[in-house]
């Protein structure tokens, strides 16, 4: 019998329209927020000495034309202040005023649940470390996705663990439709994953898993139960 841990997570999505489709770089909308408000580190995760190597509690995301900050607990209340200080973005050297945005504040389930949830990742997942694409590349496709299930379930507790959720029951996945993708982070090539999984834990519509979620990638959309 699964121990039912569903808790309510603190979310708040801003959406910012412009008078033109803003680009789909969601990494350079991140190093706008960053330079426009530097004594937030919770909008760029730098420290003095470095990165800050944690669950982004903020992260951002270009769909449809539209740019979204998504915020989780601590990153409600910086957004929250961050609002109405916004009137234009800098991206690219380009500049996009604002003329409508929205913040939407709730509270999202979120943990093992009795019900398998199918989710979608709708921008490409960075699953593989320097180290783990090694050993990807040596293995045959069955294992490859042994591999990639790993680390899925690995992207879920380390995510659970940044937002303070403890996961008290083993977490399964099923993973399929992987198709590999090449990307680029920080202008270096890297390998990445389009795929749909299922699992017996509720995330949130827009969460991220993976590597650089800051930065748009490994961003999910919720499919339903499966």
């Amino acid at each position: 019998m699964v121990n039912l841990v569903v808790v309510k997570l603190q979310s708040g999505i801003l959406t910012l329209k412009s008078d033109r489709r803003i680009p789909e770089r969601p990494d350079l909308l991140r190093g706008f927020f960053g330079s426009r408000f530097r004594d937030l580190k919770i909008l760029h995760h730098h420290e003095e000495d470095g990165l800050i190597y944690r669950y982004p509690l903020v992260r951002y995301a270009v769909i449809g034309g539209r740019a979204l900050v998504i915020g989780y607990i601590d990153g409600v209340r910086t957004i929250q202040e961050i609002y109405l200080k916004i009137d234009k973005l800098e991206i690219g050297g380009s500049f996009y005023h604002i003329f409508e945005k929205n913040l939407k504040i709730q509270n999202l389930e979120f943990g093992i649940s009795d019900k398998k949830w199918k989710y979608r990742f709708i921008s490409p997942w960075l699953a593989l470390s320097q180290r783990n694409y090694v050993r990807f590349n040596s293995l045959d496709v069955e294992n490859k996705r042994k591999l990639l299930s790993s680390i899925l379930i690995g992207n879920i507790l380390s995510a659970s663990k940044g937002l303070g959720y403890h996961v008290s029951e083993r977490i399964d996945v099923e993973l399929r439709k992987v198709k590999t993708l090449k990307c680029s982070l920080k202008g270096i090539p890297v390998i990445g994953f389009e795929a749909d999984f299922s699992t017996r834990f509720l995330l949130p519509d827009l969460f991220g898993l993976g590597k650089s979620v800051s930065r748009g990638f490994g961003l999910l959309k919720c499919l339903d139960g499966a």
